[in-house]
């Protein structure tokens, strides 16, 4: 199958690139240890011929401190990050850690609902 590039694309191959100057990393290789996946998914994403599965994008929001809504559809800003904007510094760090789970948990919920009504309806 031959991939077509689509607009919309090129706009999320523009996020994940910022997002990439973001945390500092030059290389797409890098960036793709990063975040856990090949390297030749992470280009065929940055030449903005298809997007990350929901799960894999979840996984990048979470990583590089973006939702999943401006990840994948630029809207919101980067910085719009729930668990950034609470005071849990009195927390040890597993009670830090379990809540952030719980947050990862509950955006996955939430996106994949988001994700079912938009392919239902």
């Amino acid at each position: 199958m031959k991939w077509e590039r689509m607009s919309k694309y090129i706009d999320f191959a523009d996020r994940l690139k910022t997002l990439q100057r973001k945390v500092g990393i030059k290389t797409q290789l890098k960036f793709s240890e990063y975040l856990g996946v090949s390297p030749s998914i992470v280009s065929v994403w940055m030449r903005g011929f298809k997007p990350p599965a929901m799960a894999t994008a979840i996984t990048i929001a979470n990583k590089t401190g973006c939702t999943t809504e401006w990840l994948l559809k630029g809207n919101g800003t980067k910085e719009d990050r729930p668990e950034e904007h609470a005071d849990i510094s009195f927390l040890t760090d597993e009670q830090k850690d379990i809540i952030k789970s719980m947050i990862k948990e509950f955006e996955l919920v939430a996106s994949i609902k988001k994700y079912l009504a938009q392919a239902v309806g």
